[in-house]
């Protein structure tokens, strides 16, 4: 148990460290992964380093992710895993200003002066969310929280921080393979609203 926890709290350290190499370096040749982003079902070739470089460049820094809640299951060769675990990051492009220039958002939002979304609505100031509320200058996030400056995030940013934090539910399928614990499987989710929306629950917490 405790190889399994050291091998799952190593490959959440690493992905910090931007050394896409040693992430993979804990997965199998190939396994199966299902993360948060599209399609269905990703290519999870332990060999290629391009995708997982790809996703870490939306960022101005490399992500860091927190385990929590870590539950660990083993039976000889094989083990499974479940957590719930934080991704905190700042989008690439992300402005921290508190100026009222442009704050370039995921979602195509801008600040106070004037920028617009992706959806074509606007609020006050010319800004909106995917999700259509407004904060009091007419621009928030896609889980209602507001900048005070009008721009916007998708987690915990606020003010001149453009970071989110997004919690999400996560469980690995480990092989032991050649004397090492080696993730075969990975699965990432948030839940998604029930009302007929389909709205990703994002704004979710421990």
């Amino acid at each position: 148990m405790d190889e399994i926890r050291e091998v799952i709290g190593r490959k959440a350290a690493l992905l910090e460290t931007g050394d896409v190499k040693a992430v993979l370096s804990h997965y199998a040749d190939t396994f199966v992964e299902f993360n948060l982003a599209p399609p269905l079902r990703q290519p999870g070739d332990g060999r290629d380093t391009a995708p997982l470089e790809a996703w870490m460049a939306n960022f101005e820094a490399p992500p860091r992710r927190e385990v929590t809640q870590l539950e660990i299951t083993a039976d000889g060769d094989v083990a499974f895993a479940t957590s719930i675990d934080c991704l905190t990051a700042t989008p690439r492009g992300a402005s921290r200003g508190t100026d009222g220039g442009t704050n370039a958002s995921t979602d195509g939002d801008t600040g106070t002066d004037g920028g617009t979304s992706t959806d074509g609505g606007t609020g006050t100031d010319g800004g909106t969310s995917t999700d259509g509320s407004t904060g009091t200058d007419g621009s928030t996030s896609t889980d209602g929280s507001t900048g005070t400056d009008g721009s916007t995030d998708r987690g915990a940013g606020t003010g001149t921080d453009r970071s989110f934090s997004l919690w999400f539910r996560v469980t690995l399928g480990l092989r032991r393979i050649g004397g090492r614990w080696l993730v075969t499987h990975e699965h990432e989710s948030v839940p998604f609203e029930m009302d007929g929306s389909f709205r990703a629950s994002t704004d979710l917490r421990p």
